[in-house]
C-alpha cells in the first residue's frame, strides 16, 4: 500500500469508519464532562477594591497630577509589602480564618490597572465564605499597617467582599474543558481511524492487488461455493456479499 494517502482516500476511510470517530469523540467528551463536574472541587474567588490616594483638599478639589503619579508608582511597592510577614502574620493571628502566613502570601492576589490608583485584592479557596473573610481581613490589616510602614496614610477601602453572596466558581471552567475535550477527542478519533487503515495490509479487492504487485489485473474470479454452502446460504443470502471476486494479475 502507498505510504501517503491523498485527500480522497482519507475521506473514503473516514466515511467507512465514521462511527468509530463518533464513538471516541462522544465517550471522550463525556469523560471530560463527568470528571470536571463530579470529581474536580470548585474553587471560588473573593475580592476587595482599594484606592491609593492622597487628597489634601476636599472642598476646593485640587487635582495634583504629580501626586497622582506618585501614588501610582507606590502601587508596585505596596504589592511587595502586602506579601510579607509584616502584614500576613497579623492576619494569620485570627484563628477563625484557619490559615497561615505562608499560605496567605502564596495565595493572595494583587492586581491593578495600568495608569489607575485602584487596586484589587483577591483570594481563592474551595470555601467562598472563608475566602471572603480572609480577603476582607487582609484589606483591613493592610490599610491599618501601611501608615506605620510608609509614614503615609493613603490607602482607602472602596468595597469589601460580600460574605453572603451566592458565589459562582471560577475554576474549573467546565464548558471550556468540555469544548477542548471535544476537539481533542475528535482529532484523536480521526487519527486512530487513519492509523488503523494505514497498518491494515489486508487485500480487499482487485485494486489493492494491482496496487501492491504493480501488475494489471487480467480477470476477476468469483468465489466458488460447494453445493452444501450454496444450500446453507439460502437462509442468509440477504446477509452475504454478492459478487465477491479475486484478482488474477499478469506476470
Amino acid at each position: 500500500m502507498n505510504v501517503e494517502l491523498d485527500l480522497k482516500q482519507v475521506m473514503t476511510v473516514l466515511r467507512k469508519k465514521w462511527w468509530l470517530v463518533a464513538l471516541i469523540t462522544i465517550l471522550g467528551t463525556l469523560a471530560v464532562g463527568i470528571y470536571s463536574t463530579q470529581f474536580v472541587k470548585p474553587v471560588y474567588k473573593a475580592s476587595t477594591k482599594l484606592i491609593v490616594n492622597s487628597g489634601s483638599e476636599i472642598g476646593g478639589f485640587k487635582l495634583d497630577l504629580n501626586l497622582i503619579n506618585s501614588n501610582i508608582s507606590l502601587i508596585s511597592t505596596y504589592k511587595e509589602i502586602i506579601r510579607t510577614p509584616a502584614i500576613m502574620d497579623i492576619v494569620a493571628e485570627h484563628p477563625e480564618l484557619g490559615t497561615t502566613s505562608d499560605e496567605l502570601i502564596s495565595k493572595i492576589g494583587f492586581n491593578s490597572v495600568n495608569g489607575t490608583q485602584v487596586v484589587t485584592l483577591s483570594y481563592a479557596d474551595q470555601n467562598y465564605k472563608k475566602a471572603a473573610k480572609i480577603v476582607n481581613e487582609v484589606s483591613a490589616v493592610f490599610q491599618q499597617e501601611i501608615p506605620k510602614i510608609m509614614k503615609v496614610d493613603n490607602v482607602y477601602l472602596l468595597n469589601e467582599a460580600d460574605v453572603n453572596k451566592q458565589p459562582v466558581p471560577f475554576k474549573p471552567n467546565s464548558k471550556f474543558q468540555v469544548a477542548v475535550g471535544f476537539v481533542l477527542f475528535l482529532l484523536c478519533g480521526i487519527g486512530t481511524v487513519l492509523l488503523l487503515d494505514f497498518f491494515d495490509d489486508t487485500l480487499k479487492n482487485a485494486a489493492d492487488v494491482t496496487a501492491v504487485l504493480e501488475l494489471p489485473t487480467l480477470v476477476a474470479i468469483p468465489t466458488i461455493r460447494t453445493p452444501k454452502e450454496q444450500a446453507g446460504s439460502g437462509l442468509s443470502k440477504n446477509k452475504k456479499k454478492a459478487g465477491e471476486t479475486y484478482g488474477v494479475t499478469a506476470n
